[in-house]
């Protein structure tokens, strides 16, 4: 059965620095899986080398045994792999229902006359599209459900935002996420919450998931892998506790001695 998502020898340089040298990952079906490293590690060049962003130098990426390497990052949503940012990108002024429309945008079947003209096959299809955006939005209860379902987007509170992009995310039909610092600017209540929500993700709808992020108690709670990167090199992979007591790990985040004082 092939991985739901490979990478084999990526490299990626940008002028004189190389931000990814010969990375090798492969990410089984369910799987959720951390990338963690200090800043500068290369951990959002890999997702945006996976999502068409970049192409790499040299290597391939596969998502389910299929190369991707040179589509666009549309084409690649197509192909089941769907990610989030660490800067929100929501459509602020659209309802939260109107967000997840516009998500399935790629899957839509009806041409520019049938939705101009509101033809039978148009209406059908938009009728489709509010039950798979109600169906979506209730995996995160009434976070974005009831009478927020009409609110823009701009009126939500920070973490119902980040909730709702990683529902906009799942609303492409997609099998692979990619969630970038996941739980960045929240408390620790929300925190606590927003791993949860990765957890049922896997546990509930079988995502395959590759989550960046630097607060440890989230990696710790939702990994079954960790890859830790330095320099765009992987240096430790395995366990949270195998990774995170990796003298190489404990050096890349707290530099060169602190693992002799451990």
């Amino acid at each position: 059965m092939n991985a739901a998502l490979e990478l084999t020898g990526v490299t990626k340089t940008f002028g004189g620095l190389t931000s990814l040298n010969d990375l090798n990952i492969e990410v089984p079906k369910g799987e959720i899986l951390s990338i963690i490293g200090p800043n500068g590690a290369g951990k959002t060049t890999l997702f945006n080398i996976i999502t068409g962003v970049y192409i790499p130098d040299q290597g391939d990426v596969k998502v389910a045994g299929k190369s991707i390497v040179g589509l666009r990052p549309d084409q690649v949503a197509g192909n089941g792999v769907a990610r989030t940012f660490q800067n929100i990108r929501l459509f602020l002024n659209l309802t939260v229902e109107e967000n997840l429309m516009a998500a399935m945008y790629g899957r839509t079947r009806s041409s520019l006359f049938d939705s101009v003209l509101q033809t039978p096959r148009a209406r059908r299809e938009d009728k489709e599209k509010r039950e798979l955006a109600l169906e979506v939005l209730s995996f995160f209860g009434t976070r974005l459900t009831g009478y927020r379902l009409q609110q823009p987007a701009y009126s939500l509170s920070y973490a119902n935002r980040r909730r709702l992009e990683i529902a906009r995310a799942m609303a492409t039909g997609a099998h692979t996420l990619l969630l970038d610092e996941p739980a960045a600017g929240m408390n620790p209540a929300e925190t606590q919450e927003i791993a949860q929500v990765i957890s049922r993700l896997g546990s509930e709808r079988d995502y395959t998931i590759v989550v960046i992020e630097h607060d440890m108690h989230v990696v710790e709670g939702i990994s079954d892998r960790v890859i830790a990167l330095d320099h765009g090199v992987e240096i430790a992979q395995g366990s949270f506790d195998h990774v995170a007591t990796d003298p190489n790990v404990i050096e890349a985040y707290l530099g060169r001695g602190s693992a002799a004082t451990k």
